[in-house]
C-alpha cells in the first residue's frame, strides 16, 4: 500500500510541477489579423541542405507557399537559382508578394548566374516581385569589396524596373556609404540576439527602434526620403544564451508581438526571419542557428501570434511518457521495492522517477 501511495504522490507532484512550468503565458499584444508583413522563406526540411545541393521538391515549395499565404503578405528569398526560381510562380498563384534575392559570393560566374536569374524573374513577374535584393551579408562575410558589390547592384538596376537593394547588418551601411549611393532602398538586419552586446528579448524591440532611427538619420542626411527595410529581425526559440539574450519559445513570441506592435504603430517596413526552422544551419551556427522559425522544420507551429503561449505546447504528451515509464518500472520491480524500508523505498522510487 505504501508503494502505491508514494507512486501516486510522485505522479501528482510531477504533474503539478510540469503543468506550472509549462503553463500558457501572456506574450504581449496579439498581431493584428494574425498575419505578418513579410517573412524570410527557405523551404528546406530535415535532411535538405543547400550547401550540399540537396534541395526541396517543387511540390514542397508550392505546399509551403500555399500555407504561408495565410500567415504573411510577402516572402523574402535569398537566391534566385535552383528551386528558388519557382517561388514567384507559386507566389502569384497564392496571392503573395516577393522580395526576391540574388545570392552573391566569391565566384563571379556563380554571381552572374544568380543575377541573370534574378533579372529574368523580375521581368517575368513584375506583379509579384515588388523589389529585389542583390547580395546578402557578403560584406560581413568578407567575400567581396564594396566597389565590386556596387557594380553588381548597378548591373541589376539597369535591367529591371523594380527597386534594388543590398542587405547586411545595419552597421555596414554606416561603414560603406557608397552602398547607400547605389541602392534604391536600404535593407538592414537588426538581430538583437547577435549584437556584439546581446540584448534581452524584453529590451530588443526598443533596441531595434533606436537602431532604425539612427540609420534613418544617417540616410536622411544624404538621401532624404530613401526607404528603409528592416530585412531581418527575429528571435531564436532554442539554443545557447548570449549574455541577457535567452532563446526560448515564450521569448520569441514576446519579441515578435511587441516588435510588430511598434512597427505597425510607426509604419516601419520589416521582414521576420524566418518562416521555418532550418536544421542545416546548425552546422554553421550551432543549435541556435536552426531555430528562428515561426514553424518547425516539419511545419508545426512553434508559437502563435495571438493568445497565450506555452514554452512546450505538447507537454502533456511528454508528461504522459515520463509517468508511463516510471509506473512501468515500478510494476516491473514492485517485489524488490516492497522489501525495502520506507527510506529505501522513497529513494528507489525517486531514482526511478529521475531515470524516467
Amino acid at each position: 500500500m505504501r508503494m502505491i501511495l508514494l507512486t501516486l504522490l510522485i505522479c501528482l507532484v510531477t504533474s503539478l510541477l510540469v503543468a506550472w512550468v509549462y503553463r500558457p503565458r501572456d506574450a504581449g499584444p496579439d498581431v493584428p489579423t494574425g498575419k505578418l508583413r513579410s517573412v524570410s522563406f527557405a523551404p528546406f526540411r530535415e535532411g535538405e541542405n543547400p550547401l550540399q545541393k540537396r534541395f526541396p521538391t517543387i511540390e514542397e515549395v508550392e505546399a509551403d507557399l500555399r500555407f504561408l499565404a495565410n500567415q504573411t503578405h510577402s516572402v523574402r528569398t535569398y537566391s534566385a537559382t535552383e528551386i528558388f526560381s519557382e517561388v514567384p510562380r507559386f507566389a502569384r498563384r497564392y496571392g503573395l508578394r516577393v522580395t526576391h534575392g540574388a545570392w552573391l559570393g566569391y565566384n563571379d560566374a556563380d554571381n552572374q548566374r544568380e543575377i541573370m536569374q534574378l533579372i529574368n524573374a523580375a521581368k517575368a513577374y513584375p506583379d509579384v516581385i515588388t523589389r529585389v535584393i542583390v547580395g546578402n551579408e557578403v560584406l560581413l562575410r568578407g567575400e567581396m569589396d564594396a566597389a565590386r558589390l556596387v557594380d553588381y547592384i548597378r548591373q541589376v538596376k539597369r535591367a529591371i524596373q523594380q527597386p534594388v537593394s543590398y542587405a547586411d547588418v545595419w552597421s555596414f551601411y554606416l561603414r560603406y556609404p557608397e552602398i547607400l549611393d547605389a541602392v534604391d532602398y536600404v535593407t538592414i538586419h537588426i538581430l538583437p540576439y547577435w549584437e556584439d552586446e546581446p540584448v534581452s528579448a524584453d529590451d530588443a524591440p526598443a533596441h531595434i527602434e533606436r537602431v532604425y532611427r539612427e540609420v534613418r538619420a544617417f540616410v536622411e542626411a544624404r538621401y532624404p526620403g530613401k526607404p528603409i527595410l528592416i530585412g531581418e529581425t527575429g528571435w531564436p526559440s532554442m539554443g545557447r544564451q548570449r549574455g541577457g539574450a535567452v532563446p526560448s519559445v515564450v521569448n520569441a513570441a514576446r519579441f515578435i508581438r511587441h516588435w510588430v506592435h511598434i512597427a505597425e504603430t510607426h509604419d516601419f517596413d520589416y521582414n521576420i526571419v524566418e518562416a521555418f526552422d532550418q536544421p542545416w544551419k546548425s552546422a554553421l551556427e550551432g543549435v541556435v542557428g536552426a531555430h528562428w522559425g515561426l514553424y518547425t522544420a516539419d511545419r508545426r507551429l512553434v508559437y502563435p501570434l495571438t493568445g497565450r503561449v506555452s514554452e512546450q505546447p505538447d507537454w502533456p504528451l511528454s508528461l504522459a511518457a515520463i509517468l508511463g515509464v516510471f509506473v512501468l518500472g515500478v510494476l516491473i520491480y514492485r517485489q524488490s521495492l516492497s522489501r525495502l524500508s520506507l527510506g529505501g523505498l522513497c529513494g528507489g522510487l525517486l531514482s526511478m522517477h529521475v531515470f524516467a
